[in-house]
């Protein structure tokens, strides 16, 4: 019988729970790398970006709340279309009510992560969605 109930229980909460969808859009220099597009799922933890090298996919890490907003960590392998192991880390916070998304690439040596260079800390338009 408590089986029973918490198997109904556990039906009800999962039903009212509900994923995110942010599509994120920003305005970026010609000649600059930074982020043009993200597309985040915060069910299924996936990540699509968007740059000037082309579009590349990965994963949300963590998402938490701070300073009455969200903050999400975003990790994409092999982000460079030219070279391979670099690796893109960013994170997407809200800052005085408006999104901004700021990263950086590590060259990947032997398994070890060594930071190289900045990807931008950019305002970037987001729309949430609920799914």
């Amino acid at each position: 019988m408590k089986l029973i109930v918490m198997i109904l229980i556990f039906m009800l909460l999962s039903n009212s729970v509900h994923a995110d969808v942010y599509r994120c859009i920003a305005n970026v220099e010609e000649f600059s790398n930074d982020i043009e597009f993200i597309y985040l799922d915060t069910e299924k933890r996936s990540v699509k970006l968007k740059n000037r090298g082309g579009t590349f996919s990965g994963k949300i890490t963590s998402i938490r709340q701070h300073n009455q907003g969200q903050v999400m960590n975003l990790y994409l392998e092999n982000t460079d279309p030219f070279e391979e192991g670099q690796d893109s880390e960013y994170i997407l916070f809200t800052w005085k009510n408006k999104y901004r998304v700021a990263g950086v690439n590590y060259i990947i040596d032997n398994g070890e992560k060594i930071l190289d260079t900045l990807a931008g800390n950019n305002e970037i338009e987001c729309k949430k969605e609920k799914i």
